[in-house]
C-alpha cells in the first residue's frame, strides 16, 4: 500500500470527534479547514482553519479544491446534499453515507445478512399501515423516504403516531416503521476498514446514564457473555464488508431484556467513549483513522486495562472523581460545559 501525502484535509461537521481529529492532524504536521454552521463550536479552536456555512453543494465542492481529503463527521450527514462531485478522497464513500442516512435501507441489509433488528414494517399498502399502528404501537421511529429526502420521526403517543400514519401517501413516499425498545444494556463498536479491506475492530463499551442527570458513563470492555462479545464482533464484520468503504464507523447494539440482541444503527467516526482508546490501547482509533487517509494498513490493538469514561456536566466532578484520571473539558457553545473524565483500570458494575 502506497503512502498518500496529505498536506491539508477538510472537516464537514463540529464535534468532539472533529476535535479530535483536528487534535491528532497537528501532530502529524496535517492542517485542518473545518466547515461548520456555527463559528464559535467545540472544535473550532483546533482547527487550522475554519469556515462559517451551510453544507451546500457549492460550499462542499470548493471545500474539496483546498484539501486532499475530506471527512463527513456524526452529525451532519442529514444535512448533506447528495447530488455533489468531490474531486478527492472522501470518508465514509458516498455509498456508505447513503446507507448510513437510510435506517430503511439498513434494516432491509440487516435481513438480507441474518441479523436481528428491532421488530418493523415496510408500509406498502393500507393494511401494513394498520398494522404498524396496532402491532408496532409506540414508542416508534417512523423513516418516510421521498424522491430528494428522508425524514425521521421519534413518536411516544399513540395519537401522534395515528396522525402520522394517516398523512403517509404512499404513491410519493416509502414508509418504515421501527419499534423503539427500553434494553437491558446498550453496546458500542467501533469498526476500522483502510483501503486493502482489511478490517481492525476495537472492544465493545458498555453505556449507560446515571439516572436523574444529565451524566454517564461508558465502560470498556462491556460486562457481556463471550457469545455475545463474538455475534456483534461478527455482525459488524459482515456489515463493514458490505459497506465497501475506506473509514471509521461505529455501530450500536441492543440487548433486551429477554437476552435478545438487536442491530440500532452505524454512524461514521466514532463515539465518546472511544477517547479511551488515547490511553489505554497501543493505538487509538485516531490514530489509526489517520493511517488510513495517509495509505496506510492498519493493525490489531490490545487494550492495556479496563476503563470507564465518565461524561459530566458537574463543575465540582474534580472534586469527586479520585486520580488516576486523565481529563478533558469541553467548551459547548449555548450549553453547560462537560467534563469527560478517562478513568483506567475502573469498571463500575453493572448489572447482567
Amino acid at each position: 500500500m502506497s503512502r498518500k501525502q496529505i498536506k491539508t484535509i477538510g472537516i464537514v461537521g463540529a464535534n468532539l470527534t472533529s476535535l479530535m481529529f483536528c487534535q491528532e492532524a497537528k501532530k502529524r504536521g496535517i492542517e485542518t479547514i473545518l466547515l461548520d454552521k456555527e463559528v464559535d463550536n467545540v472544535a473550532s479552536d483546533y482547527a487550522t482553519t475554519n469556515i462559517s456555512s451551510d453544507f451546500n453543494k457549492g460550499t462542499l465542492e470548493r471545500l474539496a479544491l483546498r484539501v486532499d481529503a475530506v471527512i463527513f463527521s456524526t452529525n451532519v450527514l442529514s444535512q448533506v446534499p447528495q447530488d455533489f462531485d468531490l474531486n478527492v478522497s472522501s470518508y465514509p464513500s458516498k455509498p456508505a453515507r447513503d446507507l448510513i442516512m437510510n435506517r430503511m435501507a439498513q434494516l432491509e441489509l440487516a435481513t438480507e445478512l441474518k441479523i436481528p433488528v428491532p421488530e418493523y414494517i415496510n408500509c406498502l399498502d393500507e393494511e401494513d399501515l394498520q398494522y404498524a399502528a396496532d402491532e408496532i404501537g409506540v414508542p416508534c421511529r417512523t423513516i418516510h423516504i421521498y424522491e430528494n429526502e428522508i425524514e425521521m420521526n421519534l413518536v411516544s403517543e399513540t395519537d401522534t403516531l395515528d396522525e402520522i400514519l394517516l398523512e403517509v401517501d404512499l404513491e410519493y413516499e416509502m414508509c418504515v416503521v421501527e419499534k423503539i425498545k427500553d434494553y437491558k444494556q446498550v453496546l458500542t463498536i467501533t469498526a476500522l476498514r483502510d483501503q486493502t479491506g482489511n478490517i481492525v475492530l476495537y472492544p465493545i463499551g458498555q453505556e449507560e446514564e446515571i439516572e436523574g442527570t444529565e451524566q454517564s458513563y461508558i465502560n470498556t470492555p462491556a460486562s457481556t457473555a463471550k457469545s455475545t462479545t463474538q455475534k456483534i464482533e461478527r455482525f459488524t464484520r459482515k456489515l463493514v464488508k458490505y459497506m465497501d468503504s475506506a473509514g471509521i464507523f461505529t455501530f450500536k447494539f441492543g440487548i433486551t431484556k429477554a437476552k435478545k440482541l438487536e442491530w440500532l444503527g452505524v454512524t461514521p467516526g466514532v463515539n465518546v467513549g472511544d477517547i479511551h482508546t488515547s490511553h489505554c490501547m497501543q493505538l487509538s482509533v485516531y490514530e489509526q483513522f489517520f493511517n488510513i487517509i495517509e495509505g496506510k494498513k492498519i493493525i490489531a490493538v490490545d487494550l492495556k486495562s479496563p476503563n470507564t469514561v465518565f461524561i459530566t456536566n458537574d463543575d465540582l466532578a474534580e472534586e469527586k472523581v479520585e486520580l488516576p484520571y486523565h481529563l478533558y473539558r469541553m467548551r459547548l457553545q449555548d450549553q453547560e460545559n462537560i467534563q469527560i473524565f478517562v478513568i483506567p483500570d475502573k469498571i463500575d458494575d453493572v448489572e447482567e
